[in-house]
């Protein structure tokens, strides 16, 4: 006669897989963040990386975070105050080569209407809170701001590696809590996207542009984290002036702007 599983021994077995899955998918899901946070790592590795070809074609400067319009001319960049155009993703590509990379893996925003262009995860640091006191980022917005802000170059930055140039932002992230914010979405992709720039009162479609601060209350994107996505368990992904990339807390960027401005990492002017 065959001996079969009795009932206790069949629940005994479906018990201990079920330990096992409780156990094991929990860090099946961290692995899988930890390699999309590793791949997304290297698209902000490769496109500092493309930043700093370009400058070093360019005269040490790199391209404006969304360039200008000279309506007398109709050209781009030439000089006059105008509207803003396609911005440093553009310009890098000869170095690039690829719009692919400007999105992060599990970064499901979408660019829709009139502007829908390849998807943007990450944001240029174009720093200009307290710009009249002297303060600058990486780059120069651009667009009608011109002439009222510093244009950075690689030597009038005092801390490389200190120095933020990219940070993450997901297009997801920001469209959803800026329709939250102000009942309406982004969907610019790489054609319009937003500088970091530590203020929201820019001119037109760019958007707010808040950086970390981590003493400041509220809610985006006024809260300590500003516009940055930390997505990875709380945490961004940053590339440098000098090249280099790492992950942060957003907030930890910029741990109290005003009370310790010396560890502000989007002041490119800091001594």
């Amino acid at each position: 006669m065959k001996r079969a599983f009795t009932l206790i021994e069949l629940l005994v077995v479906i018990a201990i897989i079920a330990i096992l899955a409780a156990i094991l998918f929990p860090v099946f899901a961290q692995a899988k963040v930890a390699a999309k946070k590793a791949s997304s790592l290297s698209n902000t590795k490769q496109l500092g990386l493309g930043l700093l070809m370009y400058s070093n074609d360019n005269d040490d400067i790199f391209p404006y975070a969304n360039p200008i319009l000279d309506p007398a001319t109709g050209q781009w960049e030439s000089g006059g105050a105008g509207w803003w155009g396609p911005g440093w993703p553009f310009k890098t590509q000869p170095y690039i080569k690829n719009f692919g990379i400007f999105q992060a893996p599990g970064d499901t925003g979408n660019t829709t209407g009139d502007w829908k262009r390849p998807k943007m995860s990450y944001a240029i640091n174009a720093y200009i809170d307290n710009f009249w006191g002297g303060s600058f980022g990486a780059v120069q917005i651009g667009g009608d701001w011109t002439t009222w802000t510093p244009k950075p170059t690689l030597s009038s930055i005092n801390k490389h590696a200190e120095t933020i140039l990219i940070g993450e932002r997901h297009d997801a992230d920001y469209g959803r809590k800026w329709q939250a914010w102000a009942g309406r979405t982004d969907g610019h992709g790489v054609q319009g996207n937003s500088p970091f720039a530590g203020v929201d009162w820019m001119d037109a479609w760019l958007g707010p542009a808040q950086t970390p601060d981590g003493k400041r209350e509220g809610t985006w994107p006024h809260g300590p984290s500003g516009t940055a996505s930390g997505v990875w368990n709380d945490q961004a992904n940053f590339v440098f002036v000098d090249g280099h990339s790492k992950s942060f807390r957003p907030a930890a960027t910029c741990p109290d702007k005003w009370g310790d401005s010396a560890k502000n990492l989007w002041d490119g002017s800091r001594n």
